[in-house]
């Protein structure tokens, strides 16, 4: 059993050794008062050699007495850094997730997905594991040859088309005039709540863009008058990158990739085509915006600071997100996001935000209040 180095820590003299025979381990060698595997998912990690190694441990006190050291030894690990999904995962992360993959192969994708949130604490402001943000890192490493994924299971993914309701069934009746306070707010609460296919019909039907699928975090809302519907609402996860916004907040991307997620995009914004009121759609926005300010919270564990919304010039001119004192702070380049490329495929689009502190600047900076 070679063995590697010593490391003195206030009063304690930690040894550490590499067996690349499984059967030594938990024996006496050189420097070592006594070998211990580890569990695999806190201590030990493998290496970038065919054979397995282990990691072993123990400590002297100052008067000789032989104790088991407690908390993870130093772990030898891979060289390689790998930065994904605004993670920077440092070499001994990426050793670990090898050994997760390594060990758990067998069990697939979602499981080794599990094992390696909660293994780097890999959470959500929620609580919640990032389990899709975890998979994209693991294919990522597969593609970069880091791991060697076990195949899916089901042939990849698969985006069902989002159910919905006969458009047919709302009753489109033109609406020219309607009091405010008779208006009513409903949250869609989950794909099994029957608003969801009501909102999915409408939002595919009528919305310029043909597409209820949101990704990641989001929360939809349906406004309703005697009963009828009348507007969609659909909120996410802002936009990864955008030049004109990052430049106002004046981040660095360090900054934008642990604060992203307080800020949250109007993805969609639909009133209904037999539905022309004056002044609704701006009474809409600001009444949408304080609920979503309780309910993202609510769900998600934390309040926005921000929103913000991508309004196409060559269709509409945003006059109703400046009513309800939305601010136009530039115009995008019209690059989306398609995998990990992006491209010049879209139109520019103005983008207005809306601060829900005073102080986001502050907040998004990282800076003490």
């Amino acid at each position: 059993m070679p063995f590697v180095g010593i490391l003195s820590q206030t009063g304690w003299t930690r040894r550490f050794a590499v067996c690349v025979d499984p059967r030594y381990v938990g024996c006496a060698t050189v420097g070592i008062h006594r070998a211990t595997r580890y569990d695999v998912l806190s201590t030990w990690v493998p290496l970038h050699f065919p054979e397995r190694f282990f990691v072993a441990r123990t400590g002297r006190t100052d008067n000789g007495e032989k104790r088991r050291l407690r908390g993870p030894p130093q772990v030898l690990a891979s060289k390689v850094g790998f930065v994904a999904r605004g993670r920077n995962f440092t070499p001994r992360q990426v050793a670990i997730i090898q050994h997760i993959v390594h060990k758990y192969c067998q069990e697939g994708r979602t499981k080794i997905s599990h094992r390696v949130c909660r293994v780097l604490r890999w959470r959500q402001p929620n609580g919640a594991p990032k389990d899709m943000a975890c998979r994209e890192v693991l294919r990522k490493l597969d593609a970069a040859g880091l791991i060697e994924l076990p195949p899916p299971r089901w042939g990849g993914a698969i985006w069902p088309r989002p159910e919905s309701v006969p458009v047919g069934n709302v009753d489109s009746a033109r609406i020219r005039e309607l009091g405010f306070g008779a208006i009513t707010l409903d949250r869609v609460r989950s794909k099994s709540d029957p608003k969801a296919k009501l909102w999915n019909s409408l939002v595919t039907e009528h919305h310029y863009l043909h597409s209820s699928r949101l990704v990641g975090r989001q929360l939809k809302y349906i406004f309703y008058h005697a009963d009828r519907p009348i507007a969609c609402f659909g909120w996410g996860d802002a936009a990864w990158s955008v030049a004109c916004r990052d430049k106002w907040i004046g981040w660095t991307q360090r900054q934008l990739a642990r604060r992203r997620h307080l800020i949250v995009s109007n993805v969609r914004f639909l009133i209904l085509p037999w539905v022309h009121v004056p002044n609704l759609a701006s009474h809409l926005i600001a009444r949408c915006t304080t609920a979503l300010l309780h309910d993202w919270e609510e769900t998600y564990g934390h309040r926005p600071v921000l929103l913000e919304t991508f309004v196409d010039k060559s269709r509409f001119s945003g006059t109703c997100y400046r009513a309800a004192n939305w601010t136009p702070i530039g115009t995008t380049a019209g690059y989306a996001k398609t995998g990990p490329a992006h491209h010049n495929s879209q139109r520019p689009k103005l983008l207005f935000m809306y601060s829900t502190s005073g102080n986001f600047r502050a907040v998004l900076r990282g800076q003490r209040i």
